[in-house]
């Protein structure tokens, strides 16, 4: 898989989770606990998914291991959203 931008691009000044955390530091808290908690929501409602399906924590953990690099992508796009979101509603 192509990667769409690099983890430690300057455009972020570090990290894009870096780049998240300063925003979480500085924006509205009640909006940062707003988003928090949709995130949360939707962890949560996975979780029960995967139990109700069998998923055992081994399957998970294999399945990261086997899957780093997407998932790395992935949780970047997730930080990218999440950013987004709390800095178009914080202005």
């Amino acid at each position: 898989m192509m990667q769409l931008f690099d983890e430690d691009d300057k455009l972020f000044g570090g990290t894009v989770v870096g780049k998240l955390v300063d925003i979480l530091r500085h924006a509205n808290k009640n909006l940062v606990e707003f988003e928090l908690e949709k995130l949360l929501t939707k962890m949560a409602a996975m979780e029960m998914m995967l139990e109700e399906r069998g998923v055992s924590e081994a399957e998970i953990k294999s399945f990261i291991f086997e899957n780093g690099d997407n998932l790395r992508d992935m949780s970047n796009s997730l930080a990218l959203m999440l950013t987004a979101d709390i800095v178009t509603q914080n202005e």
